[in-house]
């Protein structure tokens, strides 16, 4: 573990960046709710209502989080990062819109999905908005290398769900394809909102790859816990019915892991005949559970965390190196 950094005390919050350590952060993150409030309440019609609707289902706000983190490193303007900061966290709240969409997922953190509570075409609509207005914040205080990096990121994310999209249901993938996917549409975006922060901070280039180092280690973390609880949690926990991403025929790391197993044979046929009913989910579900094939998953999750925190080694140590290992931290420990 790089030096400064350390791990979560025993009861930390389950969400990043609260807490008498992260005090200084608050009003900062307050000011991004802020950004994100009056972009989708002030909007028109039937637009802000959708948005009102939106706001509702918030979630951790990891990666602005990380963008006011990293830009803390350098020189810090807040008039400049809280926007950007925004911006991000808008990119990635249209990303979820759309993904809803494509996976006619009625519920997302236990509130009903905007194709759900309207229709299709209303989500789609709100997610384009949100892009059009976050790549606006991005130009006007950020300027043209941040509005690149969160262009690029978008492009990533497509060509990673795109690949999802090709192998739904292929009981032949392997676990390095789907670490190449995963880094497409997630782990590249949480290196690139390091990497915008480092911008806004100005700070050395070599800090700058580091952050996108660690940024990198932290989303392959991140979506494959993520994964895990797909398959552990409980609908209640998760916000969704469990094992989603199975029933859309997303091969994650545990069932990758799963199928080189004793009931792998068993595991195909039901993802080949794409049969997934209550009893063939729940024995899945125990299989890759009693099978081990979570925790190791987990280990992965450990192992990819590690690699992200020595890539902090090359930052002079205190508090914000040591919040971004405990950010690190809660990504891999979190159980919802």
């Amino acid at each position: 573990m790089a030096e400064g950094v350390r791990t979560l005390p025993r009861g930390s919050p389950s969400v990043p960046f609260r807490g008498t350590r992260w005090a200084f952060l608050a009003r900062d993150m307050e000011g991004v709710r802020e950004w994100i409030r009056a972009t989708l309440e002030n909007a028109d019609g039937l637009m802000g209502q959708a948005g009102r609707h939106l706001l509702q289902g918030q979630g951790k706000h990891l990666r602005p989080g990380l963008v006011l983190l990293c830009a803390r490193l350098g020189n810090y303007r807040p008039e400049r990062a809280i926007p950007v900061a925004a911006a991000v966290e808008m990119v990635h709240m249209a990303t979820l819109v759309h993904d809803d969409v494509i996976d006619g997922s009625p519920r997302r953190r236990g509130w009903p999905t905007v194709n759900a509570a309207w229709n299709d075409r209303v989500a789609v609509l709100l997610g384009d908005y949100l892009f059009s207005r976050a790549l606006t914040l991005g130009s006007r205080y950020g300027g043209r290398e941040v509005v690149d990096i969160l262009a690029s990121a978008v492009e990533e994310m497509c060509k990673g769900e795109m690949d999802q999209e090709a192998h739904r249901f292929d009981i032949g993938q392997t676990v390095e394809q789907y670490l190449e996917r995963i880094g497409r549409k997630t782990a590249r975006f949480i290196s690139d909102c390091c990497r915008a922060g480092a911008v806004l901070g100005e700070v050395p280039a070599p800090v700058m790859d580091a952050l996108g180092e660690y940024g990198y280690g932290l989303g392959l973390a991140f979506q494959i816990v993520d994964d895990v609880l797909d398959l552990a949690g409980s609908g209640a926990e998760m916000g969704k019915p469990a094992g989603s991403d199975l029933r859309e025929g997303v091969l994650t790391l545990p069932v990758i892991y799963a199928l080189e197993g004793e009931h792998g044979e068993w595991i195909g046929q039901i993802i080949r005949a794409r049969r997934f009913g209550e009893e063939e989910l729940s024995r899945l579900r125990n299989i890759v559970q009693q099978g081990g094939h979570l925790e190791r998953a987990r280990e992965m999750a450990r192992s990819l965390k590690e690699e992200a925190l020595r890539a902090l080694a090359c930052l002079p140590p205190g508090r914000i190196t040591r919040l971004l290992g405990e950010a690190a931290q809660f990504v891999v420990e979190r159980r919802f």
